[in-house]
C-alpha cells in the first residue's frame, strides 16, 4: 500500500510505503528513480488495523503510525505542485476513513 504526497504521475512524488513484510519505506522519487529516506520495521502482525499517516510540510515528510511519529525526513526541495494518491500494489486492503487534508 503506498500514500502519496507532492504527486505528479508515477515517476514523481514522494511516499509512504507499507510493504509485504511488514516494512514501512519513507521516500521520494524523481525522474523514474526512488530514493529511501527512512525504513522502520513494525511490530502488529499482518492483517492488524492501522491508522497511516503521511504528512507532507514544505521540505520535511513525517510518517505516522497510529497516531505516533516513526519517520521524518528533510528533503532538498519541496515540488511546487502535485495533489495526493492511495494505491494498492499487488495486494488487497481495506480502507475506513481516508481523509486528505492541505
Amino acid at each position: 500500500m503506498v500514500l502519496a504526497a507532492h504527486y505528479r504521475d508515477r515517476d514523481n512524488h514522494d511516499f509512504l510505503a507499507l510493504k509485504g513484510d511488514g516494512r514501512l519505506q519513507l521516500g521520494r522519487r524523481r525522474h523514474g528513480a526512488s530514493t529511501t529516506l527512512a525504513t522502520v520495521s513494525l511490530d502488529s502482525a499482518q492483517g492488524d488495523a492501522r491508522h497511516l499517516q503521511l504528512r507532507a510540510a514544505g521540505c520535511t515528510l513525517e510518517a505516522r503510525v497510529n497516531g505516533i511519529v516513526v519517520a521524518t525526513a528533510r528533503v532538498d526541495s519541496s515540488p511546487a505542485t502535485g495533489g495526493a494518491m492511495l494505491s494498492i500494489q499487488g495486494g488487497a486492503a481495506a480502507f475506513d476513513d481516508v481523509a486528505i487534508a492541505r
